[in-house]
């Protein structure tokens, strides 16, 4: 079986909710063909690198998916025909990247930024008065 990682990209006038049970479904129809999805990601609403259909944000999802190439080519064959989806794109990998996305690693660096930005807003409440008398 092969393997290959699809990202696709869904209207932002839908809820969250709608788009994870979208995922969930496009899922389910590849397990029924026989496909293993091996990761399911839900990126969440982002900017897009430019307007599509004249949105600017879009939410993702990330795939990886083990199938026989006939399954793949049915399942690209039908994406486009839900109205939910304004773009897809498959690559077909060798091998699947462990652990969360390069996505999901930047996002989560940037909480942690920013509770880094927090803990310094906390200490420069603290006057250097408070500091000495503790």
């Amino acid at each position: 079986m092969s393997r290959y990682e699809t990202v696709i990209i869904y209207r932002p006038d839908l809820s969250s909710s709608q788009v994870e049970a979208t995922v969930a479904e496009a899922a389910e129809s590849l397990k029924k063909q026989g496909a293993t999805i091996v990761k399911n990601e839900f990126w969440g609403l982002r900017n897009t690198a430019f307007p599509i259909n004249d949105h600017k944000k879009a939410y993702y999802a990330l795939l990886h998916i083990e199938t026989t190439p006939a399954v793949m080519k049915e399942f690209e064959r039908l994406l486009p025909l839900n109205d939910a989806v304004m773009r897809f794109l498959t690559v077909a990998v060798e091998e699947f990247e462990q652990g969360p996305s390069a996505i999901l690693r930047e996002n989560s660096s940037n909480e942690d930024e920013l509770g880094d930005v927090e803990s310094l807003s906390v200490d420069l409440k603290t006057t250097p008065d408070e500091e000495v008398a503790a």
